[in-house]
């Protein structure tokens, strides 16, 4: 139970300090594509590591990979063997359970929120329809109060593009730069696919509401996402954005009605002040340490999964050749006379 042990062990280190350190790593915000590959890669790594070590308890005597061939394999005859002993039964029942419950769990909780998005932006896009004007680069004004700005992504089986919407009260309230860098801001979410990347760590929190962990990365990807767009404008029009991005929250601040229209986002004003500061992004060496920090930490389930289960005895129900062991001679001296076809 070596490799289990230590795979349950680097999947709490991992949850703990990810939801609790890795949100005042403030360095990631100079670097926040990296930023969201870290946050990507330590969700994949509590998620695997949690998955393998479970299923390493169902066969204490194997690792996890082995334990994961020999599911793959069918090994209903080992699974039986582990039932003999009555406190492996349970923790192979436990383990199973869990394992299913959650797989269940996030199965549909992913496959439920993809057809909520899929369904809530055809309805938003017809509704557009009715009131919008279409203007150049898929560029869709509409006659409202509130100053909003913001995108909707396209999808091919549903037959639509991607989609930027303004209000006429964000035209009013923006200069014609400023509404420009707000417009590079949005195609920046739809080319790296933001929309995406929030709805599926926006499912996995609903998935889990218990586990902070899953909260704590859903906002730290929607804060990432939009500092990454931030940074698609030039760094001597950063200042002119952070103005963009004030006018359009106090202009907000006065309309009662903004609140289901705004697209500013959360953290306007951390974003803001750090579009005001001088652009420092990560240096060459600071971003190779990042990287292979990421490498390392996608491998390190893999690596632990490889790791014995720590018992002695042999799992070989599975053999390729389905031949089963003869049975050791008896005590009594007795032989077995050679066959014919051995002289």
């Amino acid at each position: 139970m070596i490799g289990a042990a230590l795979l349950l062990t680097f999947f709490a280190t991992m949850l703990m300090a990810c939801q609790y350190a890795l949100p005042s790593a403030t360095w990631l915000h100079r670097a926040p594509r990296l930023g969201i590959a870290v946050w990507q890669v330590a969700i994949a790594a509590v998620t695997v590591s949690f998955v393998l070590g479970m299923m390493a308890l169902t066969m204490p005597g194997l690792s996890a990979a082995a334990a994961l061939a020999e599911f793959a394999r069918a090994c209903v005859i080992e699974l039986q063997r582990q039932s003999a002993h009555p406190g492996r039964a349970t923790l192979t029942t436990v383990s199973l359970a869990i394992l299913g419950l959650l797989a269940w769990r996030m199965t549909s909780t992913l496959w439920s929120q993809r057809r909520a998005d899929l369904r809530a932006h055809r309805d938003h896009l017809a509704d557009l329809a009715l009131v919008a004007e279409p203007g150049h680069q898929g560029v869709l004004s509409v006659d409202h109060e509130a100053a909003a700005v913001y995108c909707l992504p396209g999808n091919r089986r549903a037959g639509t593009h991607d989609t930027v919407v303004v209000t006429t009260g964000a035209r009013a309230a923006l200069t014609v730069a400023q509404l420009d860098l707000v417009l590079r801001h949005e195609h920046a979410h739809l080319n790296s696919r933001h929309a995406r990347l929030v709805a599926r760590a926006r499912a996995l929190n609903r998935a889990f509401p218990r586990v902070g962990f899953f909260r704590v990365a859903h906002e730290q990807l929607a804060l990432l996402a939009e500092l990454q767009a931030d940074d698609a404008v030039r760094a001597d029009e950063r200042r002119s954005l952070a103005d963009a991005l004030y006018q359009l929250a106090i202009t907000n601040q006065r309309v009662p009605t903004a609140n289901g229209l705004s697209a500013t986002g959360s953290d306007v004003i951390l974003r803001a002040r750090r579009l005001m500061r001088p652009h420092e992004p990560l240096g060459r060496t600071a971003q190779t340490i990042l990287a292979t920090s990421i490498l390392l930490l996608g491998t390190t389930p893999v690596v632990l999964s490889l790791i014995p289960g720590g018992l002695s005895e042999s799992h070989d129900c599975c053999s390729s050749t389905g031949v089963v062991a003869a049975p050791e001679a008896s005590d009594s001296g007795a032989t077995i006379s050679p066959s014919p076809s051995g002289r």
